[in-house]
């Protein structure tokens, strides 16, 4: 932290941190420049002790819409899983349709290259969920 607000060392950082020196008006503008990419700092926090009003309310709407996304990735889940599970009757039927003669070998391919790539949505929207998870996780 010391080196990227230009201070000779962590022994300025320890002063801010134990009550025994203030920032500068400059330190404070490097603290909010890094802490917009790097960490998240609430400068209003820093210097008060109260949290930003305006900072707390952006977590309760990121909050708010994490849960909204999640409450979608579920009924999204939810919507792929019958979809697989369709297809996965339709496999069958074109593999006994297959079985006798019926039909040629590309329906039960289709159907099983279809089973496929809704497996594969299935595993993206898993990874989705638990990135979304972790998000809200980290929202106090």
């Amino acid at each position: 932290m010391a080196e990227k607000l230009h201070l000779a060392g962590n022994t300025q950082i320890s002063k801010f941190e134990n009550d025994k020196s203030e920032p500068s008006i400059e330190v404070l503008r490097k603290l909010a420049a890094i802490g917009s990419v790097d960490i998240q700092i609430d400068l209003h926090e820093l210097i008060t002790g109260e949290p930003s009003a305006v900072v707390e309310l952006c977590k309760r709407e990121n909050k708010g819409l994490l849960e909204l996304l999640a409450k979608y990735i579920s009924f999204e889940t939810a919507r792929l899983l019958e979809e697989r599970h369709q297809l996965w009757g339709e496999l069958g039927v074109a593999e006994e349709r297959e079985r006798k003669g019926l039909a040629g070998r590309d329906q039960a391919a289709f159907w099983k290259a279809e089973i496929t790539r809704i497996e594969k949505r299935i595993a993206d929207v898993t990874e989705d969920q638990h990135y979304v998870q972790e998000a809200l996780t980290g929202i106090k």
